[in-house]
């Protein structure tokens, strides 16, 4: 028997090796496929590739059996949306794919050091040595750290039931190893803590009891599956408890730990380490993840949704099927639901009815809510989002990606869960990091809504001399300076050593930063004592507005600005401009603010030219006047004519201002004239310009005063003013045109309600909106919307511009579909000396293949 079963061993090792080999190739396919697409701009073909290495790299997984093939599947989904709707991913989706391709490109080389390490010990077990050294694991190869040989002393039996202690927590590793003090911090939040240095003892004890946690060193990580075995379940001995919640702590950030423990499913921590947040991380969780989570299906189609709770019921959850939004409603009570998963399809308006009623519901109201739909339009989508749904899938639904968008929406709905008892801190007033990620999260979107982040300047070195104890007294002076500062509707929090999160609510930016000032100056007032001196406080602050997806995103903003001010040399504030993901030092609008009250607008003004670059149209020298503020020169980021307009109001001299850019608009003009230049320039204008009645009078002046034509000046309007100013619109367009000066509106598309109110509007041109743009491709959705609103433009009379257009190839299709000119910082750089090359642009152009 045993000659027979050899070659077939062997064939199956055959079988086995080759693919891992696949799996090793189309890793290295992923990888040059994203190498491709990071070298250049994003592009469908690109796009195409690296979605079917991710294609090829799932099923590689699946013959394996390996866990890795959802991963692989959610990188090969998030990519097929892309190519699927011809949308260009935004810097955040980049930087998700990127992060998901890193990933998995990482996981397969530890899985075959893992398939390495496996080998060398069967030959060590094989071998007929009584002294075989330990295997290496992979977290040993990750790192330099040298893991311990682990005794070959088999691991010790129960011999009896064991009862499980919630409130305890066993510590594995030399203390130093963990990089922070764990067991005092544990301790003083009630938990009986036991330390090990060797992982011998531990098992010894886990041999009686059963702790709750277990948090091992780095170098003891290769305990793992001998204490697993230890305090798994006994049957025989009438035991049912869960696993403990295992997790592996490191002193240094290490991507090969990581990719190990996640591996072997254990939490991982490492740098930045807060031993408060670890613990509700490992507390928290170890509470619920014992019982099945429950979802409530909600299918229209009986066959189908028998299907689909088939698949989740495999994948460990209760599931609850209703095939009405009535039965559906009525299961809330006695079924209470931690997710919902509802047909989009079903008739009528049924599916949003229930979303409402799902959030109408104090049970239900904060469950995530995923719909199924067979719909691709993205109207749909964004009208289901705005309706209350946190998913829209689209049909025919897969086992994998359905499982794996109910277990991120469970852990993320876990993770951001209010936790009362974690609520202030009454002697120093600040909210625990929980509770704020919880307010902020309720705050996205909102406009007064911003997050202040505050670190202290010298941070390692302080937080090592106060130590764990001085943190308190710290936190007690930090707390002071925000009460004595901050309003009653604003929410100070501890988010980590040294480091603060605050929400506030003001009304703009330059608000927002003068609270950050005023905060800043009132900590470098305070010391605190260390020993026998006194030690000053100063700190960098960083603001960012809560305009993400997610409360992360504005708290990682906030931190960078925070960050950045520190690392420029401390004792300042910052702001995160999203919008051009720029920062600007609190200094720069104090300037700028001073500038508008004393009317100095042309100080510390920069103007350049951006050509608008003919597709279709055929008439050359036309360029979009750009202003720029720079105060504090070069190494400060540019103020925008918009920026300038939102102060100009605060100051209340918008009017004023936008007399001014005309102005100088003209100025330019006359200068050009003057060098033999024949330009049109097009300037922005804000919406208030319409309220100021003696608008049209004051440039009849200025062009009678220098003797100029208004031919060679346009005027752009933001189109929002199609909302409730179309009357002063139409006004101020019929003033303008005995003047010759041409009327226009910025930013169409944005909101596609507005494009019918063009019908019999005196607009000589459109610009549209940058996604408009850069969102088109051939055949699909966005370029049917941009087609038919090009049409009605110029049955309409007016030309249409291209904004922010990356390449030539992509003005070759805006060019197709009927644009009229295209303004490109790459193509057409804005420049001081208004001098582009139009003749050869448009040689160029001909010459290009269609």
């Amino acid at each position: 028997m045993s000659s027979s079963a050899m070659p077939q061993d062997h064939s199956d090792q055959g079988h086995v090796e080759r693919a891992r080999e696949e799996l090793r190739t189309h890793a290295t396919s992923l990888m040059l496929a994203w190498e491709k697409l990071n070298s250049s701009r994003w592009n469908a073909a690109h796009g195409r590739g690296l979605q079917l290495a991710a294609k090829q790299l799932v099923r590689a997984c699946e013959r394996l059996r390996l866990s890795l093939s959802r991963k692989a599947g959610e990188l090969e989904t998030f990519v097929r949306v892309f190519v699927d709707t011809s949308l260009v991913p935004n810097n955040e989706q980049l930087r998700t794919l990127s992060a998901l391709v890193s990933t998995l490109a990482s996981t397969v080389l530890a899985l075959d050091m893992v398939s390495a390490s496996e080998a060398e010990t069967s030959k060590v077990v094989a071998a007929p040595i009584a002294t075989a050294p330990a295997a290496v694991t992979p977290a040993a190869v990750a790192s330099n750290t040298p893991i311990r040989a682990e005794s070959s002393t088999p691991a010790p039996e129960p011999r009896a039931h064991r009862a499980v202690h919630e409130d305890l927590i066993v510590l594995i590793g030399d203390a130093d190893e963990f990089g922070v003090e764990l067991a005092p911090a544990f301790a003083e939040h009630g938990y009986s803590v036991k330390s090990f240095t060797r992982t011998e003892p531990a098992l010894a004890l886990m041999a009686t009891m059963i702790p709750r946690v277990v948090v091992l060193a780095p170098a003891a990580s290769n305990g793992i599956p001998m204490l697993r075995r230890v305090m798994a379940a006994r049957p025989e001995l009438q035991e049912s408890h869960r696993e403990p919640t295992l997790a592996v702590v490191t002193p240094r950030q290490d991507l090969g730990r990581r990719l190990v423990a996640l591996r072997q499913g254990v939490r991982y921590f490492e740098p930045p380490l807060d031993p408060l947040a670890m613990l509700v991380a490992l507390t928290s969780e170890a509470v619920t993840v014992g019982s099945p989570s429950r979802v409530l299906l909600v299918d229209g189609d009986r066959e189908r949704g028998h299907l689909s709770a088939g698949w989740l019921k495999e994948a460990g959850y209760t599931v609850r099927f209703c095939q009405s939004s009535a039965d559906a409603l009525d299961a809330i009570e006695s079924f209470k639901p931690q997710v919902a998963v509802i047909d989009a399809d079903m008739r009528g308006a049924e599916s949003m009815r229930l979303v409402n009623g799902l959030r109408d519901n104090p049970q239900s109201a904060d469950i995530p809510v995923v719909l199924a739909a067979s719909s691709r339009e993205l109207a749909l989508r964004e009208q289901a989002i705005a309706g209350g749904a946190d998913e829209y899938l689209l049909k025919p639904l897969k086992p994998r990606h359905l499982v794996s968008v109910i277990e991120s929406r469970l852990k993320r709905s876990k993770r951001f869960a209010p936790k009362r008892s974690l609520g202030r801190d009454e002697s120093t007033g600040l909210y625990s990091r929980r509770e704020f990620i919880d307010r902020a999260d309720a705050a996205v979107g909102q406009k007064n809504a911003v997050v202040l982040f505050i670190v202290l300047d010298e941070h390692e070195s302080l937080r090592k001399q106060l130590g764990i104890s001085g943190q308190t007294r710290l936190d007690l002076v930090v707390g002071q300076a925000l009460k004595e500062n901050l309003r009653a509707e604003d929410m100070p929090a501890l988010y980590q050593d040294c480091r603060y999160l605050v929400l506030l609510r003001r009304s703009d930016r330059a608000a927002a930063l003068a609270s950050a000032e005023n905060l800043r100056e009132s900590l470098a007032r305070r010391r605190i004592q260390i020993g026998e001196r006194e030690v000053p406080l100063q700190a960098s602050l960083g603001l960012a507005n809560l305009d993400g997806d997610t409360a992360d995103v504005g708290v990682h903003n906030a931190e960078a600005a925070g960050l950045a001010a520190m690392h420029l040399g401390g004792n300042r504030s910052m702001w995160y401009e999203t919008s051009s993901a720029s920062l600007i030092p609190a200094e720069r609008d104090s300037q700028l603010r001073g500038l508008m009250q004393t009317r100095r607008f042309g100080q510390y003004m920069e103007i350049r030219g951006a050509p608008l670059l003919p597709l279709r149209g055929r008439v050359p020298g036309q360029y979009e006047l750009v202003l720029q503020w720079r105060p504090g020169g070069n190494a400060q980021a540019a103020a925008s004519q918009s920026d300038m307009v939102r102060l100009a109001r605060d100051a209340g001299c918008v009017k004023e201002f936008d007399r001014f850019v005309v102005g100088e608009a003209l100025s330019v003009r006359a200068d050009l004239l003057k060098r033999g230049r024949q330009v049109r320039l097009v300037v922005d204008l804000s919406p208030w310009s319409l309220d100021d009645g003696g608008f049209a009078d004051s440039l009849e002046h200025l062009l009678r005063e220098r003797r100029l034509s208004g031919t060679g000046l346009a005027l752009t309007l933001p189109a929002a003013v199609l909302g409730d100013r179309v009357d002063a619109l139409v006004a101020l367009a019929q003033r303008l045109k005995p003047l010759a000066i041409r009327v226009g509106l910025r930013d169409i598309g944005r909101d596609m309600t507005l494009v019918p109110r063009l019908r019999g509007v005196p607009v000589d041109y459109l610009r549209l909106a940058p996604e408009l743009s850069s969102g088109v491709s051939s055949g699909d959705r966005a370029t049917e919307l941009l087609s038919a609103l090009i049409r009605r433009a110029h049955q309409g009379g007016m030309m249409v511009i291209g904004c922010s257009v990356d390449n030539r190839e992509q003005a070759q299709h805006l060019k197709l579909v009927g644009v009229d000119y295209a303004e490109s910082p790459s193509l057409g750089a804005p420049s001081t000396q208004f001098d582009f090359d139009f003749a050869r642009w448009m040689t160029d152009l001909q010459k290009a293949p269609v």
